[in-house]
């Protein structure tokens, strides 16, 4: 491996031979065929049909060796690349390959929550991954064969969100309704993986996870070190597992409550499960919108506010923010004329009468001429286009466009 290639792509070499599950030969070549990796923020709107919703995620650039892909499809390589990238990266979609240069593919990949099959407004085809499809049969065969190939978060969030499990890890009132019990293997080395094992229990469907990196025993736990070799030479010479056992009780709680307390403030684990919106909540209570009849109100997409949350949690609210918003929304070009003049129909009560007494209106103060008065402060105009027949259609009245900017323009001033 050559070290000039740069850091990226040995570190993309280094995720996909641990995670990929690429062991043919043929791929094995691939992956050491990729000289260069470079990498760009990508912020796209998942397309319809479905609800509309905004995600970010990452575009990588990769430069192979041709001579790697003799005979080879880049294209299929690049699918299984980003099928084993999906799960440790947390990515919902795979935007597929897109040649650029005979020895250079570029392969995408977007975090979003959603998103069914279809194209994009340039053209591009989204294909969905599953979300929440359950664990492969073979998954905890690969994990008790090479436990040091994951990473404790890594592999949690993933039981988290494909173990099919009623209750989030960190949250089940009893310990029946978790899969996984977790302990700590007591050694005085220092850790070279997070987990150091993994064995099946006596009950249908769980197991049992080892670690060295969390716990009470090892050279960096709170017990004195000659309580962690009292425990290991009792494990190993006597075999008895009292005392360790006694500390997986604290172990596999604190454990768990460690990971929820990390996985509750990630935004994107949030999305691995559809009944874990707490990050979402968090993002809606500062825009407003935090109880859910306010979120069913308007037709717009909860994603798609939560999105801009940075506008809607603001105090004041300007013309240019308002431009942004539905231009980013809609991809299309917007203006807004502002101070658009119209009459105000006055109130009976508030037109200036003769002979009202003591309410007689003063001239200069508050007498008025006629039912109406001018005003230009209440009323603006928005202008889209030019636009396609496609995107004309979309904004006529009572379209799913028109609801969506009358919705945007009311939400805003409300804040």
């Amino acid at each position: 491996m050559d070290s000039s290639d740069g850091e990226g792509a040995a570190a993309l070499r280094q995720l996909l031979s641990l995670y990929a599950n690429l062991a043919e030969a043929p791929v094995a070549r691939q992956i050491d065929g990729i000289r260069h990796c470079t990498l760009s923020a990508v912020n796209r709107r998942v397309p319809e049909p479905g609800p509309v919703v905004f995600a970010r995620g990452v575009s990588i650039t990769l430069e192979v060796d041709e001579q790697a892909f003799s005979g080879a499809s880049p294209w299929l390589f690049g699918q299984r690349a980003g099928a084993g990238l999906w799960p440790p990266c947390g990515a919902q979609q795979f935007h597929g390959v897109h040649p650029e240069q005979p020895a250079a593919w570029r392969s995408g990949l977007l975090a979003a929550a959603h998103g069914p099959e279809s194209a994009d407004m340039s053209g591009e085809k989204v294909i969905s991954l599953p979300r929440l499809t359950r664990l492969p049969d073979d998954f905890w065969q690969r994990v008790m064969a090479a436990p040091w190939r994951y990473d404790l978060f890594q592999l949690l969030r993933r039981l988290d969100a494909q173990g099919g499990q009623r209750y989030p890890l960190g949250r089940a009132p009893l310990p029946k309704f978790e899969s996984v019990r977790i302990g700590q293997t007591p050694s005085l080395a220092f850790a070279p993986a997070t987990v150091a094992s993994a064995t099946p229990r006596d009950e249908a469907g769980r197991h049992e996870l080892s670690i060295y990196s969390f716990g009470l025993f090892g050279p960096n736990g709170p017990l004195p070190t000659h309580l962690t070799e009292y425990v290991h030479e009792r494990i190993v010479h006597h075999q008895d597992h009292s005392l360790s056992a006694f500390a997986d009780l604290f172990h596999h709680r604190a454990t768990l409550l460690f990971y929820r307390a990390w996985a509750d403030a990630q935004p994107t684990v949030s999305l691995d499960r559809p009944d874990d919106s707490r990050f979402l909540n968090y993002l809606a209570c500062l825009a407003g919108i935090g109880l859910p009849a306010q979120q069913q109100a308007s037709s717009l997409s909860l994603h798609a506010r939560l999105m801009l949350v940075g506008h809607l949690s603001r105090h004041g609210h300007d013309a240019e923010g308002l431009v942004r918003i539905l231009r980013h929304y809609f991809g299309v070009p917007v203006r807004l004329t502002q101070n658009l003049p119209h009459w105000l129909t006055l109130d009976s009560r508030d037109q200036a009468r003769l002979g009202a007494g003591r309410h007689m209106p003063r001239l200069g103060a508050s007498a008025f001429l006629g039912v109406a008065v001018r005003d230009v402060q209440h009323r603006f105009r928005l202008h889209l286009g030019p636009l396609s027949a496609a995107q004309y259609a979309r904004f006529l009245p009572d379209a799913p466009g028109a609801r969506e900017v009358r919705d945007w323009g009311a939400s805003l001033p409300r804040h």
